[in-house]
């Protein structure tokens, strides 16, 4: 049998539907929040301020660069620098190796040339070498090209001049040759695998030869 409901005004079960209400409403009012923050920061006077200050940040880079270029020393005169460079010229020409040059030149020239004349030139810390040689034949003279081109410390050799001169009453073949000399490079032969202990003492000779 159904149960009849006598009140004047039923009772009716509204919890649930107010606490959806409120809860939709808070969240309505956190996202609403949100917003206005993010419309507050893209107002021009807040953007402005970020300009102002990102512009004030590039002023001080500037001044900085401007102080730190006026800490530098005064750049020398191109006097000073020539001069100076002729200085360490002279100096590395009297420290030259005459007895590393000699020796290597020994492997290099082949039987019947004979070397006449050696002007070393020290320019920017570069050696540039005038090699003159006298040789029976003509073939002695190309083959001493050649093999100064198969050597690494004698860089870029090239021929200037080939003529005759007397030697000893006869006639001989006069070769002269230009070509920059590096002291650094390590030639096959005095590779560090196959040096023995009789190289030991070279750079105290060399260093003798220099203070001479």
């Amino acid at each position: 049998m159904r149960a009849l409901n006598l009140a004047t005004r039923p009772f009716r079960n509204e919890a649930l539907p107010n606490l959806a209400l409120a809860i939709g409403s808070a969240l309505l009012v956190v996202v609403t929040a949100k917003h206005a923050l993010v419309v507050r920061a893209l107002l021009p006077d807040r953007t402005s301020a970020l300009h102002d200050e990102v512009k004030a940040l590039d002023t001080e880079a500037a001044r900085l660069r401007v102080e730190a270029g006026g800490l530098r020393g005064p750049a020398p005169s191109a006097a000073l620098v020539t001069r100076w460079s002729q200085i360490k010229d002279l100096v590395d020409q009297r420290t030259f190796s005459w007895t590393r040059l000699l020796a290597r030149l020994e492997r290099v020239v082949p039987e019947g040339v004979r070397i006449s004349a050696i002007t070393p030139t020290v320019h920017r810390g570069e050696v540039r070498l005038d090699l003159s040689a006298q040789a029976q034949a003509t073939d002695a003279g190309f083959e001493l090209l050649k093999r100064l081109q198969g050597h690494p410390e004698f860089r870029g050799p090239v021929p200037v001049s080939v003529g005759e001169s007397a030697a000893a009453g006869e006639s001989v073949k006069e070769f002269k040759y230009a070509m920059v000399y590096e002291p650094a490079a390590v030639p096959a032969e005095e590779a560090p695998a196959s040096r023995g202990d009789g190289d030991a003492d070279a750079p105290d000779a060399e260093a003798e030869e220099a203070t001479q």
